[in-house]
């Protein structure tokens, strides 16, 4: 065993922002992780060559760049239908786990209040709204933040993205 790094981050934090301006609002969060490593279970599983008897498993487009004699320079170790070892769990599936992630946003945009006191109403605001709409990382689909182990647990759930809007009205 060697020190292949650590899962925590070298720093995190936000950022976030709020314009308002002619009846318009808008807010704006991200978050961010910097460093890190995270183990990639679900491109693992895409690497690995099917044993015998398994038909039918999703393989990654990466095996298509295996090692080969035509290829000695690849990184990824070269086909062989029934090695189980293949892919055994290794370093080479440790990938970064630094990532930045659109929290969520609001926009909305308040009536004038000459339009909204002909119907007796103080104040009407439309409005839409979404949280945890993407996050960026190292590798498309991974979502490092699921676990400070170092290793995404199949047994969670990425965080939901929800999208909505509205009409708020004040009487």
């Amino acid at each position: 065993f060697y020190d292949c790094g650590t899962a925590l981050p070298d720093f995190y934090g936000g950022f976030n922002t709020s314009l308002n301006a002619y009846g318009f609002d808008f807010n704006v969060s991200f978050a961010y992780s910097v460093g890190g490593k995270v183990m990639d279970y679900g491109y693992m599983q895409l690497m690995t060559v099917p044993t015998a008897g398994l038909t039918g498993m999703a393989l990654h487009k990466d095996l298509l760049n295996a090692w080969s004699a035509n290829n000695t320079s690849s990184t990824i170790p070269r086909l062989n239908p029934g090695d189980s070892y293949t892919n055994a769990r290794s370093d080479r599936f440790l990938t970064n786990a630094s990532c930045l992630t659109f929290g969520n946003f609001t926009f909305g945009y308040t009536l004038p209040k000459q339009w909204t006191k002909k119907a007796y109403m103080d104040k009407v605001r439309v409005y839409v709204s979404g949280d945890n709409l993407y996050t960026w990382s190292a590798r498309s689909g991974l979502d490092p933040r699921l676990s400070v182990e170092g290793e995404p647990n199949g047994l969670m759930y990425a965080p939901m993205r929800t999208i909505n809007g509205g009409v708020q009205i004040t009487f």
